[in-house]
């Protein structure tokens, strides 16, 4: 559970960062970081954890996926901005 919220926090440390610098090579991390936190998921789930079952784990997953679009958002929008 420490991993997964450390995880989450580095998503959003990136996308503060982003916000700040306008550096896009931090929502290309906060990505990374999107699919390692799904990676976290699952295998949380596969060990069995109590704390995720089918409904936790297809809950998170929706989220991951709305959080993975508003990164893809905001690459497309940095990369319009650079050309």
């Amino acid at each position: 559970q420490k991993d997964i919220r450390e995880t989450i926090d580095g998503i959003l440390d990136e996308i503060e960062m982003y916000e700040i610098t306008k550096g896009a090579s931090h929502l290309y991390t906060a990505d990374r970081l999107k699919r390692r936190l799904i990676r976290k998921l699952r295998l949380a789930y596969d060990l069995k954890y109590s704390a995720i079952n089918d409904d936790v784990l297809f809950y998170c997953g929706k989220q991951a996926a709305t959080i993975g679009k508003c990164i893809g958002g905001l690459i497309k929008e940095a990369q319009s901005k650079k050309k």
